[in-house]
């Protein structure tokens, strides 16, 4: 952590950021991160690079394109961006809310929620079949 994260307290997204992350999470995102730059070579890919809670908002709000997960740290941020958002599904047992916000699009990707990958089998400490499922989808 850095100063500035020191100063402002602890960091609420500390389990994917920082000193003693768990491995399975830093696989995945470092094949997360590689994945995007693949697919899209010219872009900016901000991600787990040590900012604190803070400057992970302030980016989240302020990014051109956002590409949101369906957790409400994102909701927020992706309410008060007026760039484009682009926004995972929720669960079909969750009604989705829609928004003013003309540049919101919904994701028809798949998303690999819990139920998810109990249903194909996926164990979630099989970090191997977890990056090649979020890779292909």
């Amino acid at each position: 952590m850095g100063v500035a994260s020191q100063e402002r307290g602890p960091r609420a997204h500390a389990v994917y950021l920082g000193e003693g992350l768990f491995p399975p999470c830093a696989a995945k995102l470092e094949a997360l991160q590689a994945t995007l730059r693949g697919w899209y070579p010219r872009a900016r890919i901000v991600m787990g690079e040590g900012f604190d809670t803070f400057d992970d908002f302030a980016h989240m709000v302020y990014a051109p394109t956002l590409v949101k997960d369906a957790s409400s740290f994102g909701l927020w941020a992706g309410m008060a961006n007026s760039g484009r958002v682009i926004s995972a599904r929720l669960p079909s047992s969750v009604s989705a809310p829609t928004f003013a916000n003309p540049h919101w699009e919904w994701s028809d990707a798949a998303v690999l929620y819990p139920a998810v990958a109990a249903e194909l089998g996926l164990n979630t400490s099989d970090t191997d079949s977890i990056i090649r499922w979020l890779v292909e989808h």
